[in-house]
């Protein structure tokens, strides 16, 4: 599993006693590192990654709602331990906040979330207006390859 392979999909709350990112935990105060929780996730075949707290590393599988709690833009801030202890290290990659989780895909360059989008923005009756505000909306963001499978999903 290489670093460049993983999309960061963003920083979503998360809750302590009911995680985002359920199936595989682990912990390592002042060694957890962005590559380490990415090893640690791929080699137990999930396909989520999330660090929060700068050093509890999260797997979660295929079917995980990741975004459950929503978005938390912007305070994913805390630097993951293992880059703030390690006197080599030059990397700030940030692993999380408080009661929030960076998130990664580990198995797909192009995956993008609906439920990151508002809730009035898609029309159940009418996929091409769908369609059209998708494209519109993935444009916004600057993604660069879309390709819509229905309303309810992009890939």
């Amino acid at each position: 599993m290489q670093l460049s392979e993983a999309v960061y999909l963003g920083c979503f709350e998360d809750r302590e006693r009911n995680r985002a990112l359920p199936d595989l935990y682990i912990q390592k105060p002042w060694e957890m590192t962005v590559e380490y929780c990415f090893q640690f996730c791929w080699e137990n075949d999930m396909r989520y990654a999330g660090m929060t707290e700068g050093n509890i590393c999260m797997c979660g599988g295929e079917n995980t709602d990741y975004a459950k709690y929503g978005a938390a833009m912007g305070q994913c801030s805390k630097t993951c331990d293992g880059y703030r202890y390690a006197y080599w290290s030059s990397s700030s990659r940030d692993c999380g906040g408080e009661s929030t989780t960076s998130i990664y895909d580990l198995r797909s360059k192009y995956h993008f979330n609906l439920n990151l989008f508002p809730n009035d923005l898609f029309s159940p009756n009418n996929l091409k207006e769908n369609k059209l505000k998708t494209i519109t909306r993935c444009n916004d963001q600057n993604y660069r390859k879309l390709s819509t499978a229905s309303s309810s999903a992009l890939v």
